[in-house]
């Protein structure tokens, strides 16, 4: 055979070359270093402190419709289980009902002690990210600075003071320690073990978080390309996801909407996915943010065409589950049109530009154009939605004052009148007296949430 022709098994090793079939994941001991440590406490008290100053202890939106079914069934008689497993919408949000019901057994119900909980989930995640930095260089700084960026940014806000977003909160963190824990090196049982319960704490998340038990199939399948003897894992991580599949779906009732939009609009799905992918660095312009998230998609494929993921099956697999996460989404979502797109989805499509950046180290030619696109996108996100935080506090202190004052004088409630008016701050706007009935609801049902907690 000539030189320059190629065998069957020459484009079996090129094949083989493009996926991260021999991983190297993040080394626990690099956990150590003072300056992750340093990050992790900072971060908790900024967070924490944000929380305290403008978190307010009331539901909000979905949570009275969450926590009224939770609470009606308790009260009916159900066991614990079937309270917290009902479907809402497409999620079953499991963590999130769970944490209501523990709630309501404190002396005082305070929805900030989920707020702080959630903010403790994601910090929790900067070990494994910031140990998979490989080296250190003078860009290593830029990277860390714009992952903490990525993790303060107000984008998140809408999740940060919504209690019932632990749901998004445990699907990131599961989403990262479920990848860290199956790209170790050797993957002991002790490894497999964990990597299966971070999956599942994820799927108890909500329907989005069931993706990681798919996303763990993918990384121990590349796992076999090269190791055979990770066969028996895989075969037993799959037992374990069709059986997980198979009782989320047993019983599960259609929300109305068609569940084939996408096939009949193809187009139109990949627009709000683009849009959507860009929550964390694109703006309120529909075709800016499609652009953002396009133009992340298209530097996806060129890493993986320089072979950026060779040996990096961590990062590697966190892309690919926000990725995937981000198509289900899409998939229900994408009849609402695109303002659902710039919904509360930051959380979940963070990982993917995390793993870019990640992988843009050490940073060449291109790379570094990126590097100073996102930084620059990040920045003006960071400082746009900033400015909003301050109004959106006021008008849910506004319905805070028209919660206690349902509760204060149920007799003499007019939905059109203040403070009863602003119960539109807690709950969409044109149903505000379906609001004011949940909050009575909830009422008689023993929830109240006390007054001098702001």
């Amino acid at each position: 055979m000539r030189q320059n022709e190629r065998g069957p098994e020459d484009e079996k090793v090129i094949w083989k070359s493009y996926l991260p079939t021999a991983p190297r994941s993040p080394s626990f001991s690099s956990w150590s270093s003072p300056f992750v440590w340093v990050t992790f406490g900072i971060g908790c008290l900024a967070s924490s402190g944000l929380i305290l100053r403008y978190g307010v202890n009331v539901f909000f939106l979905d949570e009275w419709d969450l926590a009224s079914l939770l609470f009606q069934g308790i009260m009916q008689g159900d066991s614990l289980w079937s309270a917290v497993w009902e479907q809402a919408n497409e999620h079953r949000p499991v963590l999130s009902r769970l944490a209501f019901y523990l709630l309501s057994l404190l002396p005082s119900l305070d929805l900030r002690f989920l707020m702080i909980f959630n903010q403790l989930l994601l910090w929790l995640t900067v070990f494994p990210l910031f140990a998979s930095i490989q080296g250190r260089s003078s860009h290593t700084f830029l990277i860390c600075f714009l992952v903490l960026v990525s993790f303060l940014s107000p984008t998140h806000h809408s999740n940060q003071f919504w209690s019932m977003q632990l749901m998004w909160y445990a699907i990131w963190f599961g989403g990262i320690y479920s990848c860290y824990f199956l790209s170790k090196p050797k993957l002991t049982k002790t490894d497999f073990a964990a990597g299966l319960s971070a999956a599942f704490f994820a799927y108890f998340g909500g329907l989005a978080g069931a993706v990681c038990l798919l996303n763990g199939l993918v990384m121990l399948a590349l796992r076999c390309v090269s190791e055979k003897k990770y066969v028996p894992q895989l075969l037993l991580w799959l037992l374990f996801t069709l059986g997980a599949l198979l009782y989320y779906f047993s019983d599960f009732q259609s929300s109305g909407r068609s569940l084939f939009y996408f096939a009949f609009h193809p187009l139109e799905t990949l627009i709000f996915a683009c849009v959507m992918l860009a929550n964390l660095v694109g703006t309120d312009y529909a075709p800016v943010s499609a652009a953002v998230g396009g133009l992340g998609l298209v530097y996806f494929a060129f890493l993986f065409w320089q072979k950026r993921f060779d040996r990096n099956l961590f990062i590697f697999g966190i892309i690919q589950n926000a990725l995937a996460a981000s198509l289900v989404i899409s998939i229900g979502r994408a009849e609402f049109q695109l303002e659902q797109a710039f919904a509360h989805y930051g959380m979940v499509t963070m990982p993917f530009w995390i793993g870019l950046i990640l992988l843009a180290n050490p940073p060449r030619r291109f790379h570094r154009f990126f590097l100073l696109f996102i930084g620059m996108m990040l920045l003006i996100t960071f400082n746009k939605k900033w400015q909003g935080l301050e109004r959106s506090y006021a008008n849910r202190e506004r319905g805070v004052q028209c919660y206690h004052a349902v509760i204060a004088h149920p007799e003499s409630i007019n939905p059109d009148i203040l403070p009863f008016r602003d119960c539109k701050f807690l709950g969409p706007a044109e149903f505000r007296q379906d609001t004011i009935q949940k909050i009575l609801k909830l009422k008689d049902l023993g929830i109240r949430f006390p007054q001098n907690t702001q």
